[in-house]
């Protein structure tokens, strides 16, 4: 109840700046219209209230020549001016109960009433463009289109020409839609908050980390701009630090670690994480030991600002590293310097000439230190090499801890003037200063792998190089093999290989691995049957059917095999978890409801159960509710 507050000055500015306090009788009209006791007494009563703010009066009256310079009120006359405005809007729906479409009427007038009380407990807000004003705008619209029809109907009585369609399109082009207009390219213009086209350049940054990184996991983005995030982003699944459209958090606070442990390090590991100023304080993420060990800090990022850049974006290590390389030891090699070679995998047979080829790098080091990585094509005296950017320039080695397997993802253009046939494909590893860092001497390479030591080098000595790995080819000859690869992909999801299958995709992933459109038109190609072959799988293995419908739910949620085979999965879920919410048996509830989700996010009531049993479990009694 303070009149200057941010809360009240919004509602203020905002009545103002959009016009929409000069059309407040119109939505009077539309609660309590023009004839009975309840509308003379509203009316009435509104008269009241403007004579109060007549004291000293709206700004833009206030500034008129011939208004009188008016002292300030005292304090307690503000206040009763604020509670006679509050308890006016709760009364008058009562004085319009016998009017036709009084239960409209009157639910949109609370609605809105309830909104813009909403805006003052809440202390308004420090964003641009009102947005809480967006809980306001459904009702009011309906106040406001029973309104004008009824000034119409008013009006027609004193002059029969002012139809509703003329006052409606005179309000429209004079009232409503010039301040609009005004407001949009203001905020487009001069607000330097997180507009979304400001949280725009944050999710290229994102998405362009995992191109770069060649991520085929989801991405568990843990944010608190959600409006845009939605819009820019809708394959991301969001983690909302504000409550938002999050349930789980909305109804706890970040003093309860126990539920942010679980909830954020357990259920969902972020893949990013914006986390800096106010924000890192209060959710305290920083704190967790899991984040410590698992979240690095990337970028900064350039947003519409020009300077400073935008820091406090995190990445998963998941996206740099591997728990184990996944591709065998055959190529596995010591260096000096404490740097081991895990391997070199390269999962497409033929590299396009003039296109781009994808090689993936293994490597981990004992101390922290940079690494420089040359790869190379050699034949016959012929030679091609690319520096590869290790870490991406997010996580160079010096930051690698010491059991890290990085695991780097790399293109590599192809000239357009290497001969088809048959390449070596070679690596040199260097140290900061540029010095080779060589096998160590007692290293025994695998079979296949060529240790260049003195004039054996061909592109520095200490390189290896793995003879014939590389074919070198035509594009079209790369398109012919994504496309049978992704026939064996078709295949093996039909024959029940659903692991084969994702692994197979990637693989045609690859073979084109800068072009996006390709690796899109391959994903939708291949979603629903493998979607399909989990589901299936699910309904061979009901004892693991829940894991696997949730795994088939991450490549199609539309399948109609997941939505066969889940039905009946969900309702027995459904069923235990109610079962075991009434004998008081947290633990089971949760699982059951929590398993549930996996495969029906939609099931509302069971995600509320299961974070009332996750209470339960955690011994959470402050959750918000």
């Amino acid at each position: 109840f303070s009149w200057n507050a941010r809360g009240w000055n919004q509602l203020r500015e905002w009545a103002g700046r959009l016009w929409v306090g000069w059309y407040a009788p119109l939505y009077q009209l539309g609660l309590v219209g023009t004839q009975g006791r309840g509308a003379a007494v509203s009316w009435g009563w509104t008269a009241a209230i403007v004579l109060l703010l007549a004291w000293p009066g709206p700004e833009v009256i206030a500034e008129l020549p011939f208004w009188p310079a008016l002292p300030a009120p005292p304090p307690v006359f503000v206040q009763g001016r604020m509670a006679l405005i509050v308890l006016a809007g709760c009364v008058y729906p009562f004085l319009a109960l016998r009017r036709p479409g009084a239960p409209v009427s009157g639910l949109a007038w609370i609605c809105a009433v309830f909104s813009m009380l909403f805006s003052v407990y809440a202390d308004g807000d420090w964003m641009g463009a009102y947005r809480w004003m967006s809980l306001l705008a459904a009702p009011a619209a309906v106040l406001f289109a029973v309104g004008v029809r009824e000034a119409a109907r008013a009006l027609e009585l004193l002059v029969p020409d002012l139809t509703l369609a003329r006052i409606g399109t005179a309000l429209l082009l004079f009232g409503i839609v010039p301040p609009n207009l005004s407001q949009t390219r203001d905020h487009a213009t001069h607000n330097r908050n997180e507009t979304p086209s400001m949280v725009a350049y944050r999710v290229r940054f994102t998405k362009d980390l995992v191109r770069r990184t060649f991520f085929e996991g989801k991405v568990v983005n843990l944010e608190m701009d959600m409006g845009a995030h939605l819009w820019w982003a809708p394959e991301y699944v969001e983690l909302d630090m504000a409550g938002l459209v999050d349930v789980p958090m909305s109804r706890h606070w970040y003093q309860d670690r126990a539920f942010v442990e679980e909830y954020f390090f357990v259920e969902h590991q972020p893949t990013f994480a914006h986390a800096h100023g106010f924000w890192a304080d209060e959710s305290g993420f920083l704190t967790y030991d899991a984040w410590k060990r698992w979240m690095v800090e990337v970028g900064p990022y350039r947003d519409q600002k020009p300077l400073p850049l935008h820091p406090g974006v995190y990445a998963t290590r998941a996206l740099f590293t591997v728990p184990a390389w996944p591709h065998g030891d055959d190529r596995a090699l010591p260096f000096a310097g404490g740097v081991q070679l895990h391997g070199v995998h390269v999962p497409a047979p033929v590299w396009p000439a003039g296109g781009d080829g994808f090689l993936e790098v293994g490597l981990s080091r004992a101390a922290p230190a940079d690494l420089q990585v040359v790869a190379f094509l050699s034949r016959a005296g012929q030679l091609a090499a690319k520096a590869l950017p290790i870490g991406y320039g997010e996580y160079p080695a010096g930051d690698w801890l010491p059991d890290d397997v990085y695991a780097g993802r790399h293109v590599f253009a192809v000239p357009p003037e290497l001969e088809p046939g048959a390449w070596d494909l070679g690596l040199v590893l260097l140290d900061a200063d540029g010095r080779v860092l060589a096998p160590l001497p007692d290293a025994v390479p695998g079979p296949g792998t060529v240790v260049a030591r003195g004039n054996d080098a061909v592109y520095a000595e200490g390189e290896v190089r793995f003879p014939g790995l590389v074919g070198v080819g035509t594009l079209e000859e790369v398109h012919a093999t994504m496309e049978d690869t992704r026939a064996q992909a078709l295949a093996s999801a039909e024959a029940g290989g659903c692991e084969d299958a994702e692994g197979s995709l990637v693989t045609a992933k690859r073979t084109v691995p800068r072009d996006q459109q390709r690796q899109a038109a391959l994903r939708k190609a291949l979603a629903g049957p493998i979607a399909a072959c989990w589901a299936r799988r699910a309904e061979a293995e009901p004892d693991a059917a829940p894991a696997l419908l949730a795994r088939a739910h991450g490549w199609d949620h539309h399948d109609a095999t997941l939505t066969r085979v889940g039905a009946p999965v969900g309702e027995a879920l459904w069923a235990s978890g109610l079962e075991a919410r009434a004998l008081g048996d947290a633990e089971s509830a949760y699982r059951d409801f929590t398993a549930l989700l996996s495969f029906q996010p939609w099931r509302s009531w069971a995600r509320r159960y299961a974070e009332e049993a996750r209470d339960l479990r955690l011994g959470i009694t402050r959750g918000r509710n």
